[in-house]
């Protein structure tokens, strides 16, 4: 399970660390890939980010499912039921005693952002996955969007399950399906730091 995991995490943090932090981050992964021309596999996996020497590196990344599947929204809320059910109730874990605060992030690209968060496709006219710029405003650089801001077009989470929630002809903004989910700023940053330095 991903709390037994997960103590094995922090037994291994405790080995550098004089103590575990009152809240441990624990960054959520995936990431889907075709191994054959008929065979599409999707990895997901989790870091704990206080593991400050394997957190980067390949070492740091813990395989939670691999499922041959399609990318498709019902095939993986369907394989991952189970993950997501263990998550949502394991916000904080007793160690040593003591109970540890549990912090999730989701990363991923935009494809797997995007399918887990219920966005339709990257050509649609909404295809942002933190706010609500139309396809035919982005070139306009004199308007201002915000990743945060609601009043300036960013995304909510009770915004999406609500318009998900509605028949498909009254759904606005491309929200495909009904998954609530916490989307960070990491793998955006990320992708924009790399893109920089090219």
């Amino acid at each position: 399970s991903l709390q037994d995991r997960l103590h094995v995490r922090l037994q291994n943090i405790l080995k550098t660390k004089s103590k575990i932090p009152a809240k441990v981050r624990v960054k959520l992964s995936g990431d889907g890939t075709n191994v054959a021309r008929s065979m599409h596999i999707i990895n997901f996996t989790f870091t704990v980010l206080e593991e400050m020497s394997h957190r980067n590196s390949p070492a740091g990344n813990h395989t939670l499912a691999i499922l041959k599947t399609s990318e498709k929204y019902e095939c993986l809320a369907a394989g991952l039921a189970d993950i997501c059910r263990e998550i949502e109730s394991c916000s904080f874990i007793e160690f040593n005693g003591k109970p540890v605060e549990i912090e999730y992030y989701l990363t991923g690209d935009w494809k797997f952002l995007a399918l887990v968060t219920g966005i339709d496709a990257a050509n649609s006219r909404y295809s942002c996955l933190w706010c609500k710029c139309p396809k035919e405003d982005r070139h306009r650089m004199d308007l201002e969007w915000s990743l945060i801001d609601t009043d300036k077009g960013a995304r909510t989470v009770e915004e999406t399950l609500t318009t998900s929630s509605l028949p498909k002809s009254k759904r606005k903004y491309n929200v495909k399906s009904r998954l609530e989910t916490r989307v960070i700023m990491l793998h955006f940053k990320i992708k924009l730091r790399s893109a920089y330095q090219k």
